[in-house]
């Protein structure tokens, strides 16, 4: 790994030899070894018979790793070091490279790669220090989810996550697709942004903001599974008993309809990319008042059978619905119920076309690499740059 350039190369050496001749001490192995092994061999090159380098393990230990691996430009590098080896003001040395002031309260333990998409101001350096974590088998992790969330969401979003991970997270595979929510939440003019149920928020917790990711994610799934449309819904717009049966056959159909019954249906995909059932919507005088899932008789793919009927909240309806329904059913004309499944190439290509706009937005990096790897993992890695 590079230290940073000529002017540190060379103050290595000088003090490697001035060391060897006049019996100086190495800076001690215990005070480096809070950093984590990658970096310790640089940190430890650095400070070799430089005093005040040795110091900012204690005093600034984000500076000295900074330096260590390469943050900010090289000419900036060297005159942070300048600045140092002068006993001029640490903040002036920061300011200097760049580096905000609120990264001093970081420990060694904190630094798991080099330093990126770091952020500052008032408002930030007021906020965030009271939410490092003190645990330090933690604090490396709390910081990288910190940084991921400014490179992809933004500062608000990376202050909200940095103030919610007090405690070991349990998000493993969420950082992703939690942060992604967050930029489609403020990105109006993107297909995924009319997916999104509740946008995010400042004043959220971590679980309801969590739980809402996870429903976005389940509504890009229901959108690529019903693509344009269900072009054969079986049976076409009817009433019976007073009831009218409307057939949900869009993305907008099904959001809409769960909306308006606080139900599941607009997390339906796995039955919808099979589309081996249907769903209607029974409403009285224009009003939804309960939802019926068919599906084709094990026995008989001719006659249709009632999966679900249910009201609003998913609660039981009363007879005269049960009786309207199966009503309704028997006046349906005989015919195929046909399953109309969804091709694997065009749900994955729905996806990614959903998927596109924030794989194209972020700048190469640390954060462009995650959403990578996460898009992968997702059978979505080919989304092109």
């Amino acid at each position: 790994m590079s230290v940073c350039g000529s002017r540190i190369v060379s103050t290595i050496s000088q003090a490697s030899h001035a060391q060897a001749a006049a019996g100086q001490r190495l800076a001690p192995a215990r005070n480096t070894m809070r950093f984590r092994p990658p970096y310790r061999q640089a940190i430890r090159r650095l400070t070799q018979g430089e005093p005040r380098l040795e110091d900012l393990v204690a005093s600034f230990p984000a500076l000295l790793f900074a330096v260590a691996t390469g943050y900010g430009k090289i000419e900036a590098r060297e005159a942070a070091l300048d600045l140092i080896d002068q006993g001029a003001n640490l903040k002036l040395a920061a300011r200097t490279l760049g580096l905000p002031w609120w990264t001093r309260a970081l420990p060694p333990e904190a630094f798991a790669e080099p330093l990126h998409s770091l952020f500052d101001g008032p408002d930030v350096q007021r906020r965030i220090t009271n939410h490092i974590p003190a645990d330090t088998v933690f604090v490396h992790v709390w910081l990288r989810a910190v940084l991921l969330a400014n490179a992809i969401a933004g500062e608000s979003f990376a202050l909200w996550l940095a103030s919610r991970l007090r405690i070991r997270p349990r998000t493993g595979d969420r950082l992703v697709p939690l942060a992604a929510w967050a930029w489609y939440s403020a990105h109006l003019e993107t297909a995924g942004h009319a997916l999104v149920r509740c946008p995010f928020e400042p004043a959220m917790s971590l679980k309801a903001a969590i739980e809402e990711a996870d429903a976005w994610r389940k509504r890009i799934d229901l959108a690529a599974a019903l693509g344009p449309g269900i072009a054969d819904p079986w049976y076409a717009e009817s009433e019976h008993g007073g009831l009218r049966f409307v057939p949900l056959a869009s993305i907008e159909a099904f959001i809409d309809e769960a909306c308006r019954m606080d139900n599941c249906l607009d997390q339906f995909a796995p039955k919808m990319i099979r589309q081996a059932t249907r769903v209607f919507s029974i409403r009285r005088d224009g009003k939804p008042i309960a939802n019926i899932e068919i599906a084709p008789h094990e026995d008989d793919a001719g006659m249709p059978v009632i999966e679900q009927l249910r009201g609003p909240a998913n609660r039981r309806v009363g007879a005269e619905i049960w009786q309207a329904a199966y009503g309704w059913l028997s006046k349906q004309p005989p015919r195929s119920l046909a399953a109309t499944p969804v091709t694997a190439r065009r749900f994955q290509q729905l996806r990614r076309d959903i998927w596109r706009p924030l794989a194209t937005a972020l700048p190469e990096g640390p954060a462009a690499l995650a959403l990578r790897d996460y898009l992968k993992t997702h059978d979505l890695g080919d989304i092109v740059r």
